[in-house]
């Protein structure tokens, strides 16, 4: 195995004694300010780019669809890395008088086409035997993704971060997904970019059907109070106080739970994937 892909293949959740994430820039007294503002990059809820008072660059979102993108990638940026998915770190931006959430640009060595390159070729060993990485991960991914109901993960949301000598994936971009859906029976559907690209990537990688059900399996241990202090965590005016309770009370809910269930059986018997 290259070193490369060795490093690749410690990218586990925290069960399995892989890295975690990159930690989500750690809670300040104060918000961060935008002392430099730039055109936004492409992407729909991205109201600009800015260079905060250290000189870090980042992406901020605002609530400009008309619904909560702000506490949807907060919430589920920080429920990701606590399951074990690498993701960007993030930041709250202040910039005349609103707050808007900041992911931070992290710096890539490959582009948009490498990434690509890397989700279409499959992995192998020396003696020719398929990698359990990236499908194992990306199996997870999928689950998750599914779970939080995120019908938009394209190769245009991953990124490739060094990591010392190594390349590790990286899932940024959860604006789309369904916030207050986590006691419905919604989930993304069949045409849905999330379940293509997932067919495709279990169709090159492998299915890894159980890592899915692992992930779902960690989404049920987690604590209704480790959520709730996710929840805290979104600024004020992100969230009316309905919202906060009504996510608040579903975590471990009997409705929850059988949302759970259900996706458990559509995993297995591939009716959701």
């Amino acid at each position: 195995m290259s070193a490369d892909l060795e490093g690749l293949d410690t990218m586990r959740g925290p069960t399995k004694g892989g890295l975690r994430s990159l930690a989500p820039i750690a809670p300040q007294l104060f918000n961060r300010r935008a002392t430099q503002i730039f055109d936004p990059p492409n992407g729909q809820d991205v109201a600009f780019a800015c260079l905060d008072h250290e000189g870090q660059y980042f992406y901020c979102k605002d609530d400009r669809r008309t619904r909560p993108v702000r506490a949807t990638e907060l919430i589920f940026t920080r429920l990701a890395d606590r399951l074990g998915i690498r993701t960007a770190p993030f930041a709250v931006i202040e910039h005349d008088g609103e707050t808007y959430f900041a992911s931070r640009h992290e710096h890539s060595p490959s582009g948009l086409f490498a990434v690509r390159d890397f989700l279409a070729t499959p992995r192998v060993n020396e003696i020719g035997q398929p990698e359990r990485f990236p499908g194992e991960y990306l199996a997870q991914l999928l689950a998750f993704d599914l779970f939080i109901g995120n019908p938009d993960r394209g190769s245009h949301n991953f990124l490739l971060v060094k990591d010392g000598s190594f390349q590790r994936l990286c899932a940024i971009d959860f604006a789309d997904a369904d916030l207050m859906g986590l006691t419905t029976e919604r989930f993304p559907v069949a045409s849905s970019r999330t379940v293509v690209v997932g067919k495709l990537h279990r169709a090159i990688h492998g299915a890894y059907a159980s890592s899915g059900v692992e992930m779902l399996d960690r989404i049920l241990a987690l604590p209704a109070d480790a959520f709730a202090a996710f929840v805290n965590e979104v600024p004020d005016e992100w969230l009316s106080e309905n919202q906060r309770g009504e996510l608040k009370n579903a975590w471990g809910s009997p409705v929850f739970k059988a949302r759970l269930a259900l996706l458990r059986s559509g995993i297995i018997d591939g009716g959701l994937v």
